[in-house]
């Protein structure tokens, strides 16, 4: 990289030997035992907090033999303020050169760390922008083969990080001076970690989390920069980059919900983020848009002195609000429930009705149908039709597509946690597609378990009371995976794995995988509503338990032990004209004659009904994502009862199945 003198920090180390001899062999007097201490001594020009050092400020030195080590991290710090300073140590962390003459190496850097024995890796972290100075990495080049016949050692130190200046200021017409305050100025797309061999030199290294899992902190973040009260000056660090796409500077004004933003990349001089590099931006904010002046400038020239400018409107590509419908008539074999895996990053303009399209490759999840009834729980009022239900947890577990012998590039975290919003949409950690550009593919189901990978199983079993709302969504596994519209179809989905990167909606359905019970239970002969109050209703010898295979959706048969789960409680400060309530139980056959509903009064008495035992009926067969109402009226000498199976959010017209119950 070629140096710009002006830009560099030049910090003389003058390591003065001891006694004037008269050929000036050594310039000072050595200790008692002979030794020479080091004595540096360090100019400034330029750096990316001030032009000065301040009391207090420490540089890290290295003295080294060769490739090993001799001194290792020894702390100078200087007590003047000024343009040039002094720096010193005490005794005790002193730096000798050797008494025999013997040369040696030094390398340096600012600000000081405590770095761990044995090692020269520095850490940096640009997420907290106060105080700058602290974050302002500097360091210098080895000066080698230096004794103490020739003490005077010249650190020339580089910036290694980027420094953005921002002055920012109202159009006049339809922004004023006292709209600026409070201003808020975020960069987005932000790197924040990274590490510097302080023996190596060269540049930082910027761990990419999305190739190295350990580095899963690291992905990219918006870093508010720092703004002054007045809101017209701004200034930050961050990491050199490659390029500059998808990173925008964000202004937020005191008040509005909207904010603006400005595209990096769309500027010709800023395509990337050299080290050492100050970037200079003049932003004017209008009701109408964002005009920028750039330079890049001080520290080595970056984009040139000469400016550069852009109006937000060419830069941006804006579009509507999208407004996503309810699907409606969908026949497919799962009877699915839509969610939508979006893939838009939402960077407002301060125009209400656009959004700008601020896209970065993020993986983001939300709902393609409208919200479903959230009303007191019946058989018109599902808590789970149309959308997964609020603060329910939702697994989700994504791969990158990779062919046979491949290694794919980037590892997601699996049994990612979302949690449903009850909207149509998802809160959870922010994932990206590979940077390879790769496809990936998506699994999800609910509700979430922990440790859980997708190679597995889920061992699930339904809860034996499902009379209150938490516990039947509880109750209610799904699965899921992205859909697509067959080719020359309006109604047909099928599996849409693996989903190449894209700014779009990627449509991810669930379905119920088990079974539900409806049932409506009304009044006869000899009985009023005001009979129900206090009543139970359950579903009676139903195995609660299956296993859902986490990469197909396929569930296995049921297991455990038969029991009972309760439906409804009738309220007793309540009259409605039926008594309804709904249960999920796990596909299986209940065999001919076998109770299967009751109803218990409160007043006294269980009435049942029991599985059609007549030599033309059949088993009870319960399949999945089905749904099974029965109508019962409820009458002294017995039940009568009306069923009727029907898909899970398609209501049919199945053939009725008529039964009777007695009192037993």
């Amino acid at each position: 990289m070629k140096v710009n003198r002006q830009s560099i920090l030049a910090a003389t180390v003058l390591l003065l030997s001891a006694g004037c001899s008269n050929d000036h062999e050594e310039t000072v007097a050595p200790e008692g035992d002979g030794r020479v201490a080091l004595q540096v001594v360090s100019g400034i020009e330029t750096r990316a907090y001030d032009k000065t050092w301040e009391s207090g400020d420490a540089i890290g030195i290295y003295m080294l033999d060769g490739d090993a080590v001799d001194v290792e991290n020894r702390k100078y710090t200087t007590a003047t303020t000024g343009e040039s300073g002094t720096f010193t140590t005490d005794a005790a962390t002193a730096i000798y050169f050797p008494v025999n003459g013997d040369p040696r190496d030094f390398a340096a850097y600012y600000p000081y760390r405590d770095i761990a024995a044995g090692s020269s890796i520095y850490p940096v972290d640009v997420t907290t922008q106060t105080p700058q100075k602290a974050i302002d990495l500097m360091a210098a080049a080895k000066v080698t083969g230096k004794t103490k016949k020739d003490p005077a050692v010249a650190f020339e130190f580089q910036h290694k990080l980027v420094k953005l200046s921002l002055t920012v200021k109202p159009d006049g017409k339809s922004l004023t001076a006292a709209d600026m305050e409070g201003l808020k100025v975020e960069i987005t797309n932000q790197p924040v970690k990274a590490t510097y061999d302080v023996l190596k030199g060269g540049e930082v290294s910027v761990t990419n989390p999305v190739t190295t899992p350990e580095a899963a902190d690291n992905l990219p973040v918006d870093i508010e920069l720092l703004t002054n009260a007045a809101g017209t000056s701004a200034e930050g660090i961050v990491l050199p980059n490659t390029s500059t796409k998808d990173m925008f500077l964000r202004f937020t004004l005191k008040g509005m919900s909207q904010p603006f933003t400005w595209n990096i990349h769309g500027a010709e001089k800023s395509k990337l983020f050299q080290a050492g590099s100050k970037y200079v931006y003049t932003i004017t904010i209008s009701k109408t848009g964002i005009v920028v002046t750039s330079t890049v400038k001080d520290w080595t020239a970056g984009n040139g002195d000469g400016g550069e400018s852009g109006d937000a409107a060419d830069i941006y590509r804006t579009m509507n609000k999208k407004t996503i419908k309810k699907r409606t008539n969908m026949r497919t074999k799962a009877f699915m429930m839509m969610a939508a895996a979006a893939l838009a990053m939402a960077g407002c303009s301060n125009d209400e009705n656009e959004v700008m399209d601020n896209w970065n490759g993020e993986i983001r999840l939300t709902s393609g149908l409208e919200v479903q009834q959230t009303e007191t729980r019946g058989i018109t009022t599902d808590l789970q039709t149309t959308q997964i239900a609020q603060d329910n947890h939702v697994g989700f577990f994504i791969n990158e597509e990779v062919a046979s012998g491949e290694t794919a590039t980037t590892t997601y975290t699996p049994n990612l946690d979302y949690t449903a919003d009850g909207n149509g949409g998802f809160s959870g950690t922010t994932v990206y597609f590979p940077q390879s550009g790769k496809d990936v593919n998506i699994y999800a189901y609910a509700p979430r378990k922990t440790d859980l990978t997708l190679d597995g199983n889920y061992s699930f079993t339904v809860k034996a009371d499902q009379s209150k709302d938490a516990d039947y969504i509880a109750s209610d596994l799904l699965w899921g995976q992205p859909m697509k519209l067959k080719t020359g179809s309006t109604t047909d989905y099928e599996p849409a794995n693996p989903v190449a990167r894209t700014k779009e909606n990627v449509p991810v359905s669930f379905k119920h995988l088990l079974s539900k019970i409806e049932i409506e239970l009304v009044a006869g002969d000899g009985l009023t509503t005001d009979d129900f109050k206090g009543a139970t209703l359950t579903v009676m010898n139903t195995l609660p338990g299956t296993s859902l295979t986490l990469s197909s959706g396929a569930i296995s048969s049921a297991s455990g032990t038969a029991a009972d789960i309760t439906v409804a409680v009738y309220p007793t400060d309540a009259t409605p004209a039926a008594f309804t309530g709904s249960a999920i139980v796990v596909p299986q056959t209940i065999a001919k004659n076998t109770k299967f509903i009751k109803l218990n009064l409160k007043k006294g008495g269980d009435l049942y009904y029991r599985v059609p035992n007549g030599t033309t009926d059949t088993a009870l067969e319960l399949a999945s994502g089905k749904i099974y109402k029965y109508k019962i009226t409820a009458k002294l000498t017995g039940l009568t009862v009306t069923s009727t199976i029907a898909n899970w959010e398609t209501i049919g017209n199945g053939d009725p199945i008529t039964g009777d119950a007695v009192m037993e």
